[in-house]
């Protein structure tokens, strides 16, 4: 899979999971890997996408809730 389909989820709370991160995540493209990383204060993701472009439509609706943007790392 290309760079471009990495996306890096922040702001999460502390006690979050990796199935809470795909029952948000799931509708907007298939997610071929999730990397999370929960052992810091803050956690934060990087998800994998066959389409980032997906991740588009959430941002419209849910870009509030948690700091999503598409990363080339």
């Amino acid at each position: 899979m290309s760079r471009e389909g990495k996306v890096y989820v922040g702001n999460l709370p502390p006690d979050v999971k990796q199935r809470d991160i795909e029952d948000l995540f799931y509708k907007f493209g298939k997610i071929n890997n999730i990397n999370l990383k929960n052992s810091t204060q803050q956690p934060f993701a990087f998800l994998e996408f066959d389409d980032p472009r997906y991740v588009c439509d959430w941002l419209l609706n849910n870009g509030d809730i948690v700091t999503v943007s598409v990363t080339d790392k």
